[in-house]
């Protein structure tokens, strides 16, 4: 009778463990990937093919209406990782120091430290190294930086595609760094010079940039999922960030040029992953999401090159001119990066996990960016203890990843040079101050059901709605957290 007791008990150990076993997750974010860049999004098949991205669509949830919180890229990357506004720090142009996530932050990254996971970044940094403000030498070693933030790995682009640094850094280190020799240079693309410092180590060359990547990746992934512990992988692309350099392979092969053959660099990328979780028997067992850390780069209304002395910006007649051919990048929103319209915040969101969440479904529910940390807390059953350190603005959607119908209490958005958005229940506010130049420019209030393309200002006729938000927007302005 013992026996069959102890062996009972073991069955029902074994059954409550596997109950609790935690997904592998695996986070990717594209730089300036617009909504319309994906086929499954509206992207012209005759001008882009997306295969990759439009399987993943199919195979889980396509999300239509999530928001980033920032049209540039740092303020974003520091939302996710950190579950908080990036105004409360504030955080905008980053440079290459210092660190900008303090040492008293919880992290996405640490939470699942906590919780047990192998975690790695992959990619695009942009968050700033070294404990003080001021020049760096990254020759030199640095007391924090990406690892001291929660990863266990880093294989990083310090800042973007085409930074002056040129090299890529493991481990908080340059990687392969054989001096302290540097042979300055140039490299150019569209007219446009790229200057480096180069360091004596291997420096990026712009078309393998993300080839290297993704072999870091995948060689990342194939050490973590031989061990038993659940992994997550923070992948942050240099596509489709400028100068828009695609891969050999893809070069020539889309009727949009070199902004659409780097769409097919992304797109391979995400069937790379895809495909190693397959082989590995491993993709229903991991969250997948992917995601934009804001807009593409798009030309204003009146944005008119032939009025320039200079003929215009080199970036956005490259963009204008791609438009022409009939794509909207930022589908059919307002502009793009860096301004305060959706065209800079509506981004694409794609998410499966086996048969946790639906497949082949699309949903137009609203959520943030900053909403994957406490989401994800809830997933792993991560208690957190809610204060301006731990996610303080961060809410989980978990029933909106299921499919279901949740009412997130608002949205707030930040233009690139910081006038604050807030949205709630279809209606958008723009508070119109620019807080870089301490100036007010503007309020404007557009209701999103019924215009999303922010051509109609309600303001003068919905003055009680507009007042509302802006008190909401002063009070989550002036508290340390969103409860």
């Amino acid at each position: 009778m013992k026996k069959y007791f102890t062996l009972i008990l073991m069955l029902v150990s074994s059954l409550a463990f596997g109950a609790k076993k935690l997904p592998n997750i695996v986070l990717i974010l594209m730089d300036d990937f617009g909504y319309g860049c994906i086929n499954a999004n509206g992207a012209p098949e005759n001008l882009v093919q997306t295969p990759n991205m439009n399987s993943l669509a199919k195979e889980g949830m396509n999300f239509s209406n999530v928001s980033t919180l920032c049209s540039v890229c740092a303020p974003t990357r520091y939302g996710i990782m950190t579950g908080s506004f990036p105004f409360r720090v504030p955080i905008r142009d980053i440079q290459y120091s210092p660190l900008h996530i303090a040492a008293e932050k919880l992290t996405l990254q640490k939470m699942l430290q906590e919780k047990g996971y192998n975690t790695a970044i992959v990619g695009k940094w942009h968050m700033g190294f070294g404990s003080k403000a001021g020049p760096i030498d990254l020759r030199k070693p640095i007391d924090v930086g990406a690892n001291s933030t929660g990863f266990n790995y880093s294989f990083i682009v310090p800042q973007n595609h085409g930074d002056v640094m040129g090299i890529f850094m493991e481990n908080d280190a340059i990687w392969g760094l054989k001096s302290d020799e540097m042979n300055p240079y140039e490299s150019e693309w569209n007219g446009i010079k790229f200057k480096f410092f180069g360091f004596d180590a291997p420096q990026r060359v712009f078309d393998t940039t993300q080839d290297v990547l993704n072999e870091k990746a995948l060689a990342w992934l194939e050490e973590a999922s031989k061990s038993d512990k659940p992994f997550y992988l923070y992948f942050a692309t240099t596509a489709l960030h400028a100068p828009f350099t695609p891969s050999k392979k893809n070069a020539g092969k889309t009727e949009l040029g070199e902004y659409g053959d780097y769409i097919l660099d992304a797109d391979d990328m995400v069937g790379l992953i895809v495909n190693f979780l397959k082989k590995k028997n491993i993709y229903d067992d991991t969250i997948l999401i992917l995601t934009a850390d804001n807009g593409a780069d798009c030309e204003t209304v009146d944005y008119d090159r032939s009025k320039d002395p200079n003929g215009g910006n080199p970036i956005l007649n490259y963009m204008q001119d791609v438009q022409r051919k009939g794509i909207r990048l930022n589908g059919e929103y307002r502009l793009g990066k860096g301004s305060m319209f959706e065209g800079g915040t509506h981004i694409p969101f794609m998410l499966r996990w086996g048969k946790n969440f639906p497949q082949d479904a699309r949903s137009d529910e609203e959520f943030s960016l900053v909403d994957i940390m406490a989401t994800i807390a809830e997933i792993v059953d991560y208690k957190l203890e809610r204060g301006e350190h731990a996610a303080p603005d961060s809410f989980s959607v978990l029933n909106i990843w299921k499919g279901k119908k949740q009412a997130r209490p608002y949205i707030v958005t930040e233009s690139g040079n910081g006038i604050r958005t807030i949205r709630k229940d279809g209606f958008k506010y723009i508070e119109g101050i620019v807080r870089d130049a301490k100036v007010e420019r503007f309020k404007r209030l557009y209701n999103l059901h019924e215009d999303q393309k922010e051509t109609k200002d309600l303001i003068r006729v919905f003055p009680d709605e507009a007042q509302e938000l802006q008190d909401k927007l002063d009070e989550i302005t002036a508290l340390k957290m969103s409860y």
